[in-house]
């Protein structure tokens, strides 16, 4: 299973895709740093460990809804994320603006459109 994840994050590296890692804090086995040195992948964060997840998930609850430390953990590493997916789509946006042809002003002009009727709905 190890090597299952190595390969998927090699293959995610080569194809310019950044792969992130969160790790449990249960057991002594792996420390995030050792995680780190294995695949090559940052951790972003730990998660603790929640006796009580396995039957939220199994009832359909949400894991993160309660008050608990999952939950704040969970939200620490979304407000750490959320800007390098950020980054990273922008990378990714631009590479491919570079390499394709400009739109038509028609185009743009629609896109404009679009995110103004979106910036209204919400």
């Amino acid at each position: 299973m190890a090597a299952d994840a190595e390969a998927a994050a090699a293959a995610d590296a080569a194809a310019g895709v950044p792969v992130w890692l969160v790790a449990r804090q249960v057991g002594e086995d792996v420390l995030a740093e050792d995680l780190e040195l294995i695949t090559g992948c940052p951790v972003l964060g730990q998660v603790p460990t929640d006796r009580v997840l396995a039957k939220r998930l199994a009832l359909g609850e949400d894991p993160v809804r309660s008050r608990s430390a999952l939950r704040r953990a969970a939200s620490a590493l979304a407000r750490e994320l959320l800007p390098r997916l950020t980054d990273a789509a922008a990378l990714g946006t631009c590479s491919l603006n570079q390499s394709a042809s400009r739109p038509t002003s028609q185009s743009v002009n629609q896109s404009g459109d679009q995110s103004r009727r979106q910036s209204w709905s919400r």
